[in-house]
């Protein structure tokens, strides 16, 4: 898998337009962070590593970067916001935790299922 390929695969699971949003950037950071030993037995210090990523070890730290970003935004100053804002940590929380266990589900409306911790 390219990290193209890759970054579009976390971008779908994590629903990476969804407020609030995660640049290209940011998954490409995620992903340098979950590199897997490829099919052949490269790790990805090796030439002639063929990417392979966790998913979803990926989708959940994308879901907690959501959650970060969401507590980080300045725009919610009033009373109502603050409860707003709450609930869309908590919602991003929910769906890392789910990706952690490796609930059966959908994430961004496709979906998720791990084993051995990768999406499959």
């Amino acid at each position: 898998m390219t990290l193209t390929e890759a970054r579009l695969e976390l971008a779908t699971l994590c629903g990476q337009d969804v407020y609030p949003a995660l640049t290209d950037d940011e998954l490409i950071t995620i992903l340098g962070r979950v590199k897997l030993v490829d099919t052949v037995g490269y790790a990805p210090s090796d030439t002639g590593w063929v990417g392979a990523y966790d998913l979803a070890q990926a989708t959940v730290a994308a879901c907690l970067l959501h959650a970060t970003k969401a507590a980080a935004d300045a725009a919610f100053s009033n009373v109502a916001g603050r409860v707003e804002q709450q609930q869309v940590i908590q919602n991003w929380r929910v769906l890392a935790n789910e990706a952690r266990r490796g609930v059966l589900g959908t994430i961004g409306g496709h979906a998720l299922t791990m084993i051995d911790g990768v999406v499959v």
